[in-house]
């Protein structure tokens, strides 16, 4: 690896740099070894390192208007090669490395992880039927956690389940144009979830459990499963099982029924991703309102997903907020993980999930996590592609992904906020995912 390609720029360093490294035995082994000795020097400026093509195509996607707003951070060989942050926010303020995006589906990736801890525990048997642990999904035949996780349990892909809590006089104060008092959030926010479970566990199948279709409601569903069997809240069992002791404390759900939520908001930095409520539908979304008139609004630290806010901002399919670093954080300790680190002590059932779970339609999928496609994929024709292991990560419908390539020991992060400009165009996001992952693979090997 040619080192002159890693530039330094001086930035806040919220967490040392892991900088084990195994003998340099191989051709990857020397690269590594010169990698640790680049990055040592970097850390003790008390600067972050950067690889200078991936700034350069960040900024020229931020000028192109692709997004206002991106983060990537890339972890290789158990060491940050790469961290920038790129546009500004609406006030003008730069982005920082510090700054909290939306990351949309990656949540799925939390979730998934905290299938498996409860898998590990003997919490949650996946072959068992869902309507066991939660008993208003009756009727649905012998869905099974398992079937949720590989997006095959016949549930459909997405429905405007929000438009229920339009209709109710107390969840729709949630909505504009009410302008709601922050001291009647909390009870809005509680209807607006008892309407929003009370729908998605009643929705009936749209197809055959089997087979695949990408759905938003089962891993809504998934959520509520965990609670049940957790005894907590999503986001309490994420933090005490996943967050907390993999060391990402800049992941995390904005809980909008929290009293202190306005301080909360305010003492962070948020990429907002949209200016009304409900949003403006994504293509193919058949909605039946009509958005009421209403000042845009930004509303960072507020959900993008309806569903995920008309359920309080804490879902299995959406919600949670992190950076690029924390994300690439996340990729690097699930790679660990897989390796049988231990540190929340799921790694044989995460080496089961990360398996390609089969199906007769669809993408390629494990449980819960993303394969890349066998044409076309988001990570380009070269990442995955070093040896047997492959790649496996995630998308987020707000122009997030994280991505691990097991051989390369690489995991990388891109975060956007891309839906402020507007929710129907997507090729400008799925290019630079395509030439983010070949950039990355060209200058690491």
């Amino acid at each position: 690896m040619d080192l002159s390609l890693i530039s330094v720029s001086r930035v806040n360093v919220t967490s040392p740099l892991d900088l084990r490294f195994s003998a340099a035995g191989t051709t990857w082994g020397r690269r590594r070894s010169a990698l640790a000795l680049f990055l040592r020097l970097a850390h003790s400026l008390a600067v972050s390192p950067a690889i200078g093509v991936i700034s350069a195509l960040l900024d020229q996607a931020v000028g192109d208007r692709v997004a206002p707003a991106a983060q990537a951070s890339v972890i290789a060989a158990g060491a940050l090669v790469h961290e920038s942050a790129h546009g500004t926010l609406p006030d003008g303020t730069p982005v920082g490395p510090a700054c909290r995006f939306d990351v949309a589906s990656i949540t799925k990736l939390v979730t998934t992880v905290l299938a498996a801890v409860l898998v590990e525990r003997r919490t949650l048997d996946l072959d068992e039927p869902v309507h066991r642990y939660l008993p208003p999904f009756a009727g649905k035949g012998s869905v099974t956690p398992r079937q949720l996780l590989a997006h095959t349990s016949g549930l459909p892909a997405w429905l405007p389940l929000f438009e229920r809590c339009l209709l109710d006089p107390l969840a729709s104060t949630l909505f504009p144009p009410t302008a709601l008092d922050p001291g009647r959030r909390p009870a809005a926010v509680e209807r607006s979830r008892e309407l929003m479970v009370a729908s998605v566990l009643a929705c009936p199948l749209s197809g055959q459990p089997g087979h695949r279709v990408y759905s938003d409601l089962g891993f809504m569903v998934l959520g509520l499963l965990l609670e049940a069997v957790g005894g907590a809240r999503l986001a309490e069992l994420s933090r005490r099982w996943v967050l907390t002791p993999l060391g990402l404390s800049r992941t995390d759900f904005v809980d909008l029924s929290a009293p202190d939520l306005e301080a909360l908001l305010a003492a962070e930095r948020w990429a907002p991703t949209g200016d009304t409520r409900p949003r403006e539908p994504a293509p193919g979304q058949k909605v039946s309102f009509t958005l009421p008139p209403q000042p845009p609004v930004h509303a960072p630290g507020q959900v993008d997903d309806d569903n995920a806010y008309a359920l309080g901002g804490i879902a299995g399919h959406a919600g949670l907020f992190s950076t690029a670093t924390d994300l690439a954080s996340l990729g690097e300790r699930i790679r660990e993980e897989l390796g049988g680190a231990g540190r929340i002590g799921a790694g044989r059932a995460l080496a089961s999930f990360a398996r390609p779970s089969p199906a007769p339609s669809g993408d390629p999928r494990g449980l819960g996590f993303d394969l890349p496609a066998p044409s076309g994929s988001a990570v380009g024709e070269r990442f995955g592609k070093a040896g047997p292991r492959g790649a496996l990560g995630h998308l987020g419908f707000t122009g997030c992904s994280l991505w691990i390539d097991l051989d390369r020991g690489i995991s990388a992060a891109l975060v956007t906020n891309r839906v402020f400009f507007g929710r129907r165009e997507a090729e400008g996001i799925r290019r630079l995912r395509r030439e983010f992952h070949e950039t990355l693979v060209g200058q690491l090997g």
